[in-house]
């Protein structure tokens, strides 16, 4: 269905809706495909603008093995893997302002000329020390993630940039050389020229954390309580084959 979804994401471009791609990750299905998910989303911006990876969670439609315990696609091996198939360093992969660091990480890229991402995150340089809530989490994403009307203007000269060629692929996928501009071009650039990574990892019932529970950002209000995303949609151990209960 990869042509379908490509057209899909080309007509949304036309009409200024903001595309983020969320794959769910399966270890032995398509965790040696993380690269050319990132690659997708490169060549697609800015129709794209946005990849959200999630870690296969054992709940709802996905049933937990019959014989053996999940196999978790856990939080560090998709770090790992990211960093490798794409050439991101790790160092520009932060941890969640509002989560807990076992559930999320993410880093912000501007695309240069030729398609490259350019990191524009830094673990070392993070001088980030209070953790936002919800409500600033939510801000967060709009802000990040929405289409700037300027970027779809038909006529390139009302584009606050000039379309950018398609990538080649003989190109390294990432680029850490920082292109020379003043403070009003980089400013411009980040609203309109950036992409977002992310990883978030949700619980089931066989690694349950309650920690992360407590600090979590994504609710679901139900009967006028917020519930943890993870808490709500948990399948029942009851539901669990014998030998896993």
């Amino acid at each position: 269905m990869l042509e379908i979804k490509r057209k899909a994401i080309r007509t949304c471009g036309r009409y200024l809706i903001g595309v983020t791609l969320v794959p769910t990750i399966v270890r032995g299905v398509n965790d040696n495909g993380i690269g050319n998910i990132v690659r997708e989303a490169a060549d697609a911006f800015p129709a794209v603008k946005a990849v959200h990876f999630q870690p296969v969670t054992y709940l709802g439609r996905v049933p937990y093995p019959a014989e053996a315990l999940p196999d978790h696609y856990t939080l560090d091996e998709l770090m790992a893997d990211l960093c490798e198939q794409t050439g991101i360093p790790e160092s520009a992969l932060l941890p969640s302002r509002c989560d807990h660091a076992m559930c999320e990480f993410h880093a912000t890229f501007m695309l240069n000329g030729k398609r490259q991402l350019v990191p524009m995150t830094d673990r070392a340089a993070d001088t980030r020390q209070e953790r936002t809530d919800a409500a600033r989490n939510r801000q967060y994403v709009a802000e990040h993630w929405r289409r700037e009307k300027h970027l779809a203007a038909e006529n390139a000269s009302e584009r606050a940039e000039a379309p950018l060629p398609e990538r080649d692929p003989g190109l390294p996928l990432v680029c850490t050389d920082r292109e020379e501009m003043d403070f009003d071009a980089f400013v411009r650039k980040m609203r309109t020229q950036t992409i977002k990574i992310s990883v978030m990892a949700f619980q089931d019932a066989m690694n349950i954390d309650l920690e992360r529970l407590y600090r979590c950002s994504l609710h679901v209000y139900e009967d006028g309580r917020l519930l943890p995303f993870c808490a709500k949609y948990m399948t029942p151990a009851a539901e669990l084959p014998p030998a896993q209960k």
